[in-house]
């Protein structure tokens, strides 16, 4: 469902709002689980704002809390490749945002 484009505003929509509210727990789960996925779907809907949009706010409020929770173990998220995330963020914004932080 995630990659049908006329469903996955929706669920976009919902797992951001999960992870919004969510606790450090679930954040860490959705990480783990959903980060591939993510990134792909990322780098397929380049072209539309607002997957694109709610995309990087999921992996914003997971992968980035991750890594910011000192009481996180890192091996268990083998799945989150950071270096995949950034080329896929970098690669959706435009080329003078992109580089301004690159």
């Amino acid at each position: 469902m995630i990659h049908n484009l006329e469903t996955s505003i929706l669920i976009l929509q919902a797992v951001m709002t999960m992870t919004f509210y969510g606790g450090m727990d679930m954040r860490h789960e959705v990480a783990r689980i959903t980060t591939p996925d993510l990134i792909k779907i990322l780098q397929e809907n380049a072209s539309s704002p607002t997957i694109s949009d709610l995309t990087m706010s999921i992996l914003t409020h997971t992968v980035a809390r991750v890594y910011m929770d000192s009481k996180c173990i890192f091996q268990q998220f083998d799945t989150i490749k950071i270096r995949l995330i950034i080329e896929a963020v970098l690669a959706n914004q435009t080329g003078a945002s992109a580089l301004s932080w690159a």
